[in-house]
């Protein structure tokens, strides 16, 4: 268990009031009680002991990885087998913590939902007010699996905005970034976190979330077309869509958006993330040389827009979350 403890004997505890069964402890080989331990080295060994000479098929366990560094945590839940199939063994246990929910399979994964609703009681027009504990597995679909080791952080919120990409992500961050700035809320605040749709994985991802009793938003663009019945089986589920007008990408958006004088620093973030010469050869590439990036640093005009939306989508200017968590500070 990673416990450094050798010739375990039982001994006088000095602290012990009187000598009853409390006063006996277990100590190391130096002497030191056992119970002097942090509260995860207490817990490993807790763990240790019941694993070798346990006769429970039941562990109760309420925050697993607490005291406890990740790579202990680990070592914990391989323990408590994690990675077997030992139909003899049951661990019940909760968690705050994304590396043990990355650490899990979907499978071995369930969320505890409380419903509330009114009904009618005794034939009268009298409403009364239930409250039903249901159980919602994660299932061991792939989807699932996937979506647990990328968006673990999401599960243990009670909203999620599933975001296209980590463009999108880092636009969502930056936001909370300047709202917090000026004295507004942030999204964190309010109990909602991202979720990375991976794409082409963000539909699926989102009816998940929604299926699994979160309230979910998906954050996209709209420059790719989407069949009409993935739109339906997300209103159907209660996901509301956030997207872009009139086929815009993210980028797009960015500086058809942005006031004129902005787009010096948005092109320094720009070059910053891909370099000069790169980012001046697109502009050139893609303006059939009508501009440069010299020129689109010193005198920016609206025609300009489409150009560099363009670049900026093609040339992955702010495709990851850092660059486009940094536009905030050219606002």
């Amino acid at each position: 268990m990673g416990i450094a403890v050798q010739d375990v004997v039982a001994l006088l505890d000095v602290r012990g009031a009187t000598f009853a069964g409390g006063a006996i402890a277990m100590h190391d080989g130096d002497q030191v009680p056992l119970k002097n331990l942090g509260s995860g080295s207490i817990r490993l060994l807790v763990a240790g002991l019941q694993k070798e000479v346990g006769q429970s098929s039941i562990s109760i366990i309420d925050e697993v990885e607490f005291g406890l560094e990740p790579y202990r945590i680990l070592r914990l839940l391989d323990a408590l087998g994690a990675k077997t199939d030992d139909q003899t063994q049951q661990v019940f246990m909760t968690t705050h913590s994304p590396i043990v929910l990355r650490e899990l399979s979907s499978s071995q994964l369930s969320i505890l939902r409380t419903q509330r609703g009114r009904t009618i009681k005794d034939g009268t027009a009298r409403l009364v007010t239930t409250t039903t504990n249901v159980v919602v597995p994660l299932g061991s679909e792939e989807i699932a699996q996937k979506t647990l080791r990328v968006c673990a952080e999401a599960f243990l919120a009670p909203s999620v905005i599933v975001c296209e990409g980590k463009t999108e992500i880092g636009l969502i961050r930056g936001i909370d970034l300047f709202n917090q700035d000026n004295g507004k809320r942030s999204v964190l605040s309010h109990g909602c976190h991202w979720a990375d749709g991976g794409g082409s994985s963000m539909v699926e991802r989102s009816l998940l979330f929604a299926r699994m009793g979160y309230r979910t938003g998906l954050f996209m663009d709209s420059d790719v077309v989407i069949d009409p019945e993935k739109y339906s089986s997300l209103a159907v589920a209660g996901v509301t869509i956030f997207r872009w007008p009139d086929s815009y990408s993210t980028e797009s958006v960015i500086f058809q958006s942005a006031s004129l004088d902005l787009f010096p620093a948005l092109l320094n973030i720009a070059c910053d993330w891909r370099c000069r010469d790169s980012v001046d050869t697109r502009i050139r590439n893609v303006s059939q040389q009508r501009y440069d990036l010299n020129t689109c640093e010193t005198a920016s005009a609206d025609d300009m827009r489409m150009v560099l939306g363009q670049c900026a989508g093609d040339g992955k200017w702010y495709k990851d979350i850092e660059p486009a968590e940094t536009l905030r500070t050219s606002l």
